[in-house]
């Protein structure tokens, strides 16, 4: 990867003091293009014949770093156009980006003690992800990546999160966070009346606003332990339709540990309960726990989450919601490498009073070539299988996609 380097150089007479944020700052500008065909066998996303397409995809990106003894950041910048030979009026146009800020060093002019990280992420796109892959950007939120395969329709995410934490002592230290997250949807893509079949009943969008936190005590017991005690909660607003409102809140606890075998193996480990409010209150337990291996080629990660989660899509009720994914990369020469990734997730609404589910599951492969410095060349396939279960009335289908693209990053 090349990339434009925007450095400092200031002649100061030897009377005058250099600022040392400007000194000591660097900021990198990396544009980045990227250039694909796929096959698509199910563009509409839903149950059916006849819903293949081939694509076209253009993807202009531009990412600049930044660091000084303050701030430490990026912010990334897409825009994405995609041309269908068969249905062309899916084409699109849409706008991506994402900020990360760590103001660490900004806090260590108050007091030397305080962390605090700031990003957002917002994204336009007409075709809502069930779940992260191998060729998924990282703009794309966890709160509505959870499994669910909507159908084709135009969709507006952004999150926002500020983690914050303060140290006592080098044993214990306070550790809070809070994440914004919106979901609206606007234009929903019907194919033609004689390719569909068997469409689920209760089909509906609603915009969904989520907001969730945490904070409590993390206590660094051995170089090689460290153990977090949590107080967590959650609010869900849902806008039908309609025009009415619906909400639910959770609260609850967690315990978290994380313990590392060695420089290249990490364990961690949250279990807990939350509780969810309203007319009847239901308490479940919530966990996550995930295995991390690191070597010089690459590395695998297995992770199992169990939350609760908003439904967006068919009816606005409160999901128990549980993913599996297992991942990993590996440099298979100096110019090639391999990654792959593996999910399952199972969605269902924690009333009986609404039997709604969806299980789903998910294979990707990806192959990653570097032609030059600047420029590699990647070839994808992924597989899909989705269900959704709603009032009795069960619908399958599934997604298979081939890309072959090529992908340039340069100043």
């Amino acid at each position: 990867m090349t990339v434009l380097t925007v450095g400092v150089a200031i002649l100061i007479p030897s009377a005058v003091r250099a600022d040392p944020v400007l000194v000591q700052s660097e900021t990198k500008v990396t544009p980045i293009l990227t250039i694909a065909e796929r096959y698509d066998s199910n563009v509409y996303f839903i149950q059916g014949q006849n819903l293949e397409d081939y694509v076209t995809t253009v993807a202009p990106q531009l990412r600049i770093d930044h660091s000084d003894r303050l701030v430490t950041g990026s912010l990334t910048g897409t825009v994405t156009g995609e041309a269908y030979a068969k249905n062309p009026g899916l084409n699109y146009i849409a706008p991506s980006g994402a900020l990360t800020m760590n103001l660490d060093g900004l806090m260590g002019q108050l007091d030397k003690r305080a962390r605090l990280t700031v990003s957002d992420s917002f994204a336009f796109t007409p075709k809502p992800l069930a779940f992260m892959g191998p060729s998924t950007g990282s703009e794309v939120p966890d709160t509505f990546v959870r499994g669910i395969q909507t159908q084709r329709a135009n969709s507006r995410t952004n999150v926002a999160n500020v983690t914050a934490g303060y140290q006592f002592t080098p044993v214990v230290s306070l550790q809070g966070m809070y994440t914004n997250s919106m979901f609206r949807y606007g234009t929903v893509f019907v194919p033609p009346p004689n390719t569909a079949t068997n469409q689920p009943a209760g089909t509906a969008f609603f915009s969904t606003h989520f907001q969730s936190y945490s904070v409590g005590p993390q206590f660094t017991l051995t170089p090689l332990d460290v153990v977090s005690v949590n107080y967590q909660g959650s609010r869900a607003n849902y806008d039908l339709p309609s025009g009415a409102t619906s909400s639910f809140q959770t609260q609850g606890g967690t315990l978290t540990w994380i313990h590392t075998f060695t420089p290249t193996f990490t364990a961690n480990g949250t279990g807990g309960f939350s509780v969810i409010g309203g007319p009847n209150s239901t308490l479940t337990y919530v966990g996550d726990a995930s295995l991390q291996w690191k070597h010089q080629h690459g590395g695998a990660t297995l992770r199992y989450s169990r939350s609760i989660f908003p439904s967006f899509f068919v009816v606005a009720v409160p999901l128990l919601s549980q993913v599996i994914t297992i991942s990993g990369s590996y440099g298979l020469t100096g110019n090639l490498s391999a990654t792959g990734s593996a999910s399952y997730a199972k969605n269902e609404s924690t009333s009986g009073q609404v039997p709604l589910s969806f299980e789903s599951y998910s294979v990707s492969f990806l192959l990653n070539y570097t032609i030059t410095r600047s420029v590699s060349a990647i070839a994808s396939v992924t597989h899909s299988e989705f269900n959704q279960t709603f009032t009795g009335i069960e619908t399958t289908f599934n997604r298979n996609v081939v890309s072959l693209s090529l992908r340039g990053e340069w100043n």
